[in-house]
């Protein structure tokens, strides 16, 4: 318990070690199967159900660093880009997929190698609408930010730094949190452990800035999957991407939270309010009929 609240402690105050682990797969870190798969689904990035876990991190890397899932080609495709690279193989006519995959991977680990030692020192130079369109770009290609939360290095690497990119961070990044709810329709949510680890780990400040949650909606004792209640913190606009009966109660979770005035609106507790509604029971009703909605 004292290693899991440093843990927490770690991540929330900024120290390094595992806080930023997810910004850069490669690095040495405790990510579970589970953790890694979740992060490939969620990415569409092909990757197979049976992986170990040594195979999963290098699959997440290649992910994060916007490379191609080679495994989800034919042979012959494989083959094609060996030769359209250009790259060094003997037989390559003759070589098998897991030869072909690793070859092709090997290459771009030695270019990505190379990426990572280049600088360019002089790019607080450039103009400031310059420097915009690159984190912009940087910031896109997070898609959807995993629940080991904290701030991406870009963020904190100087104070001109953290003041260009912190609000891009926050009006590109999605935010994700998974709600199970049990099987026999008891009203029984649970936010499962990564979920906890996100929220426990996300200081109340940062909550208010997030601008696009996801919340991934399962149920039953398997986690089967029956859609993502998907909010734009900034519109008040929420897509349901499931078949549930329990939009109704999900939207009043979101009318409440647009209701707050200025653009910080988001709380810790809604996540509890959208958790209640999950499963159902309605918090704004009590024995003589619906009540007040939670003050704003």
């Amino acid at each position: 318990m004292a290693a899991h609240r440093q843990r927490l402690n770690d991540m929330s105050t900024g120290r390094s070690g595992s806080k930023n682990e997810y910004w850069r797969w490669g690095m040495p870190g405790k990510h579970t199967r589970d953790d890694l798969k979740d992060f490939l689904r969620k990415r569409a990035f092909h990757h197979k159900q049976s992986e170990k876990l040594p195979r999963l991190k290098v699959l997440a890397e290649r992910c994060d660093r916007g490379h191609l899932s080679y495994e989800a080609y034919n042979v012959a495709q494989l083959r094609q880009f060996v030769e359209d690279r250009g790259l060094k193989m003997k037989s390559h006519s003759k070589a098998n997929k897991k030869q072909l995959v690793q070859r092709l991977e090997n290459a771009e680990k030695l270019s990505d190698t190379f990426e990572d030692k280049r600088e360019f020192p002089r790019f607080l130079e450039l103009p400031p609408e310059l420097r915009n369109t690159v984190y912009k770009f940087y910031f896109n290609g997070l898609k959807v930010v995993p629940q080991r939360f904290s701030q991406p290095p870009i963020c904190k690497f100087s104070r001109e730094l953290r003041v260009e990119t912190l609000g891009l961070f926050y009006e590109h990044a999605t935010f994700s949190i998974s709600m199970t709810r049990c099987l026999l329709n008891t009203g029984d949510v649970a936010v499962n452990h990564q979920s906890k680890l996100f929220r426990d780990s996300v200081s109340e400040l940062d909550f208010t800035r997030i601008k696009h949650l996801s919340v991934d909606l399962e149920i039953g004792t398997f986690l089967s999957a029956v859609g993502t209640w998907t909010i734009d913190l900034t519109s008040g606009k929420s897509i349901a991407n499931s078949s549930c009966r329990r939009q109704q109660e999900m939207q009043r979770v979101v009318d409440m939270i647009m209701a707050r005035e200025g653009r910080n609106k988001l709380r810790k507790s809604d996540i509890r309010f959208l958790t209640m509604a999950w499963g159902g029971r309605c918090f704004w009703c009590g024995p003589d009929g619906c009540l007040p909605l939670p003050p704003v």
